[in-house]
């Protein structure tokens, strides 16, 4: 009986330590979560200082990393440029070849032959537009895959599907836009913003094209929107007006954070039309300010930049720069950058890059966007962004990242397929544009639209580097 009730007691007290130990831990546990004390993250460094301008010249590269000559094809391109470039004897060609190595990886494939009915082939004909040589390369496709390991973004390129003739719509996508600005011009609030729009304490800030909005079912406790004023068509704005939406966003977050200091990181963001995602066909930008980090593929971007800097030591985004400007992928427009990027989220997809947001940086977007109509009529588009961290505070400078907008095609308006499906959203995008159309296209744009003098200006740049643009990173600075 006594050892009984010995066991008995030792079986108490060990039950009364474990019930003890999980509760103790449990509240632990809990006091942890609740303090919001990182599980998994580490605090961001201060990253080294970004520099938009690419390190060499576009000359420079073919000459002394690609032998003095660079293919416009793109099938040669991954075939045999980056062999080329791969082998180069000249020490910063490698060095600068070990770093595309290291944001990209490339594999070449290709398709094993398929028994194809007669009764397919004659369809297989009228897809490839009747020509020969594209049928014969049905059974032997080259498929390209860039795979962006630090934000596992994986494009896919098909150079035979990319050459597939596109159907015909019976109306052309520029009429439907005009017909649908014509439709909803009416009821539109946005045109009728002093009445059938909410405000914020900032008040509207009227300009001459551009006005506020405060969002009326927010994702976030600061989450305005700039319209433009008079402008209901989503396509045709002018210079003056989409400089002037991104110029007012970066007023009002400026503005919000210094009521709010916590408020540091700004998020932007902009669709084009219903099918991209907008809820109006009025031009409408949203500007978000969040007091933690920034949302989703920017905060992707920032994490990969802490990580690429552990790795190597260098700025991650100036190493996007120096490599895609090896490829001859950057436009450069002032002290701003936009980069057809090799990997991203979707077809004609651009990177914009400036140290601080400015003048030119908001126009290369809207040459951009006037690139995307001219070159490839796409008109139904999204736009994502980010600005520098507000502020003084030590964490508006650790994981500083610089001014970044993306740009990206939404497919075509008039399809009754969505532009995603499964594979874009969960694995891969494939896209039916290479991105040294794009950056064709954006040279093409600026030569047509800008009677800025900016090329008389780069020239001077030229002359006298030590002129740099200092005053818009001075005037930021200082409404910080």
């Amino acid at each position: 009986m006594r050892e009984l009730r010995r066991v008995l007691g030792v079986l108490v007290v060990v039950t009364a330590i474990f019930v003890l130990y999980h509760v103790v831990y449990q509240r632990a546990t809990l006091y942890h979560l609740r303090t919001n004390a990182p599980l998994f993250s580490e605090e961001y460094p201060v990253f080294p200082h970004f520099v938009s301008r690419p390190r060499r010249k576009r000359e420079w590269y073919i000459n002394e990393c690609f032998d003095g000559h660079f293919p416009s094809d793109i099938e040669a391109v991954f075939i045999s440029a980056l062999a080329v470039w791969s082998e180069s004897q000249n020490l910063e060609c490698a060095e600068l070849y070990q770093t595309f190595t290291a944001l990209f990886e490339v594999h070449r494939r290709y398709s094993e032959p398929m028994e194809i009915p007669k009764p397919f082939a004659k369809k297989l004909q009228t897809w490839l537009g009747g020509d020969q040589s594209l049928v014969d390369k049905v059974n032997k496709q080259h498929v390209i895959h860039v795979f962006h390991p630090l934000t596992s973004e994986h494009v896919v390129y098909n150079p035979l599907r990319a050459h597939r003739p596109m159907p015909q719509q019976a109306l052309d996508v520029f009429q439907w836009v005009d017909e649908l600005s014509a439709k909803t011009a009416k009821d539109c609030d946005f045109c009728k913003y002093s009445t059938n729009t909410a405000v914020d304490e900032f008040g509207r800030q009227d300009s001459d094209v551009t006005v506020r909005v405060s969002n009326t079912f927010k994702i976030e406790a600061w989450h305005s929107m700039i319209v433009t004023k008079s402008t209901h068509h989503p396509t045709n704005l002018t210079l003056e007006e989409t400089t002037g939406l991104l110029r007012d966003a970066t007023t009002w977050m400026q503005d919000v954070s210094k009521k709010n200091p916590h408020y540091i990181y700004p998020n932007l963001a902009w669709d084009t039309l219903p099918p991209a995602g907008a809820s109006q066909v009025h031009p409408h930008l949203h500007a978000v300010l969040s007091p933690d980090h920034y949302y989703g593929s920017i905060e992707a971007l920032r994490t990969a930049a802490h990580h690429f800097l552990s790795a190597t030591g260098e700025n991650y985004f100036t190493a996007l720069v120096n490599v895609h400007a090896a490829l001859g992928l950057v436009v450069e427009y002032g002290d701003a950058v936009a980069l057809a990027m090799l990997s991203g989220k979707g077809d004609l997809e651009v990177m914009f890059l400036s140290d601080y947001p400015g003048e030119n940086l908001y126009r290369l977007v809207h040459y951009t966007l006037l690139a995307y109509h001219d070159s490839f009529k796409q008109t139904c588009k999204s736009l994502a962004g980010a600005w520098p961290a507000l502020g003084r505070s030590p964490d508006s400078s650790k994981g500083r990242i610089p001014a970044v907008i993306r740009l990206l095609s939404r497919g075509d308006c008039l399809s009754s397929r969505a532009d995603i499906s499964s594979l874009e959203i969960f694995e891969v995008v494939y896209r039916p544009h290479d991105p040294w159309q794009v950056v064709a296209a954006i040279r093409k744009a600026i030569r047509k639209y800008d009677t800025s003098g900016h090329v008389l200006r780069r020239i001077c740049r030229d002359l006298f580097p030590r002129l740099k643009s200092g005053t818009l990173q001075r005037s930021f600075e200082l409404r910080e």
